[in-house]
């Protein structure tokens, strides 16, 4: 990671008084909000009927269709087959469909639980002096405090950390308590003991780092972006 002095001027920040009201200001406009960008949500009610009329499970419905349809004109009805048949065609792609809708709902609402880990103020030094902002408005090179029981609300680099352990579990799902220290870097960020990552836990302690990354380019970010954009998974009716 880089040390003080090009962090100070890559971020055009300082370590004693952060950024001016200013100077946040303009990065805000030009950076964005501090937020995780919503997928274009689709009801649930389009979400089931597209899982129950996909082609293949067109197929199955019109199959079923003309079972009930060949057992309906019939002369002989004592001859069931073809109702059987239509009855289990139609359930199977009906449990398919639901199968399909609860994959798909289930990996929609994961931003939802990304955003849930987001705190809705935090602790920046702005002008000089710390005073609690909404964290949506912070932006590379703030000056952010934390404690043990918040969350943290960006990825930051810590240049001063007091007995601070970080839990990651929303990042690699790993429950372990991690210490954070100030001084000891790494060139793979995600190893680098002086990081804390937007959306992760301060368990104990307490630290105050430097904003390098904020929303969509964090690294909760990138994994909210690759999960509601991955392709689903056909389902048994698509093979």
């Amino acid at each position: 990671m880089w040390d003080r002095e090009r962090i100070e001027k890559e971020f055009h920040t300082n370590f004693e008084k952060g950024l001016t009201s200013e100077a946040a200001k303009d990065k805000l406009v030009k950076e964005g909000l501090n937020e995780l960008t919503d997928k274009k949500k689709v009801s649930k009610i389009v979400m089931f009927l597209k899982e129950q009329t996909g082609f293949f499970s067109l197929l199955l419905w019109f199959g079923a269709f003309l079972c009930f349809l060949a057992y309906i004109i019939a002369e002989d009805k004592t001859d069931k087959s073809n109702l059987y048949l239509g009855i289990v065609l139609a359930v199977v792609v009906f449990l398919t469909g639901v199968f399909s809708y609860m994959q798909s709902s289930k990996a929609a609402s994961l931003m939802d639980d990304f955003k849930n880990m987001i705190p809705k103020k935090s602790d920046v030094m702005r002008d000089g002096k710390f005073d609690k902002i909404d964290a949506n408005t912070l932006v590379p090179g703030d000056v952010v405090r934390v404690e043990g029981g918040q969350q943290i609300p960006a990825d930051l680099i810590l240049f001063d950390c007091t007995e601070m352990k970080v839990n990651n579990a929303s990042l690699t799902g790993e429950a372990e308590e991690l210490l954070r220290l100030a001084n000891e870097k790494n060139e793979n960020v995600f190893e680098s003991a002086n990081v804390a990552f937007f959306g992760t836990e301060c368990k104990t302690g307490k630290g105050t780092g430097i904003v390098f990354r904020t929303g969509d380019d964090t690294a909760i970010g990138s994994i909210a972006s690759l999960t509601s954009s991955a392709e689903p998974q056909s389902t048994p009716l698509a093979h």
